[in-house]
């Protein structure tokens, strides 16, 4: 009995929320997309990122007449970019303001909200491009399909901090936020953009330490305080110096650093020159750099496939 009635019972399980792992984004993504039967775009530039065919589209046709836009974005502070095209159509071009897609796992998507503000347009007309107006919830005319618009007072809009007014909006690949440019051909248009990642839920931003920490004294200790030349011979005075040995005796932190013997030198002598100078600095007690720019940085051997110089240089 109780077998008869498992397929019933299991379909009146209600279906699994989604499941989505927020994440920090470090791009932001859009698409500009050409109404079926009209002229693709063409020559889309924009002043960082790169603007690309859709080639995720299942046709030619939806492929051509979509601009797949993308740019690095910070969650410190709001980024500007600068998009520009020509359209060849009277009538509209859809703005789809989007997020990188990524999976966290197979199957679970990565909920990569992006913030967007201050949408400048010239040449074309968007309304509420600044997101001030909003209706039922979401900003006014623009559509937010597949998925409920978040409410302000919850992540990502709430405790954001907007470019300019008292709102900014959000999206991410599974919500997109979908505009309306109005554009005449031939009219060239401008649309500068800011954007900004939004952080994940319980992030803590980094703090400001205070001027005397362990890691303080530390750093202090590798500054560079002393420069006594290009190389040891030569005198205070020389290379546009200013410190002396007597830098040295009031504790200045030291350090040296070597660009390496003569380029055509044979191995032995190499390993040689570099293990003297790693001993003579370590016998004092002082910290040391190999560039080894004068033998053409040969740490690494090709004819052998081997770093001939590592023995020398951290060996005991």
């Amino acid at each position: 009995m109780l077998s008869r009635l498992l397929p019933f019972a299991l379909l009146a399980t209600p279906l699994a929320a989604e499941e989505f792992v927020p994440a920090m984004p470090t791009e932001a993504r859009l698409f500009l997309r050409v109404p079926e039967g009209q002229p693709p775009l063409k020559n889309v530039g924009i002043s960082r990122g790169e603007c690309l065919p859709g080639n995720h589209e299942d046709s030619p046709e939806k492929r051509e007449r979509l601009t797949d836009i993308r740019f690095p974005v910070t969650w410190w502070r709001w980024k500007e970019v600068t998009l520009k095209f020509t359209p060849s159509h009277d009538g509209t071009l859809e703005l789809d303001l989007n997020g990188p897609w990524g999976e966290a796992r197979p199957g679970v998507l990565r909920q990569q909200e992006i913030l967007w503000d201050e949408l400048d347009c010239d040449g074309a007309k968007l309304s509420n491009s600044g997101f001030e107006d909003t209706t039922d919830g979401k900003p006014a005319g623009w559509d937010s399909p597949w998925r409920p618009y978040p409410a302000a007072v919850a992540w990502p809009l709430s405790g954001s901090e907007p470019f300019g007014g008292k709102r900014c909006a959000a999206s991410w690949h599974g919500r997109p936020l979908i505009g309306t440019l109005t554009v005449k051909a031939g009219v060239p248009v401008t649309l500068k953009l800011h954007a900004r990642a939004a952080t994940v839920p319980g992030f803590k931003k980094p703090s400001i330490l205070p001027q005397d920490t362990p890691a303080h004294r530390a750093c202090a200790r590798l500054k560079r305080g002393v420069n006594l030349g290009n190389h040891w011979e030569a005198p205070p005075g020389g290379w546009g110096i200013t410190s002396t040995t007597d830098d040295i005796d009031l504790n200045s932190p030291i350090h040296i650093g070597e660009f390496g013997c003569y380029q055509k030198a044979d191995p032995a002598s190499r390993a040689r020159y570099v293990r003297d100078f790693r001993q003579a600095a370590e016998k004092r007690g002082l910290p040391w750099a190999m560039w080894d720019w004068k033998a053409g940085f040969g740490y690494w051997d090709e004819a052998s496939q081997k770093p001939l110089l590592r023995d020398v240089l951290f060996g005991k």
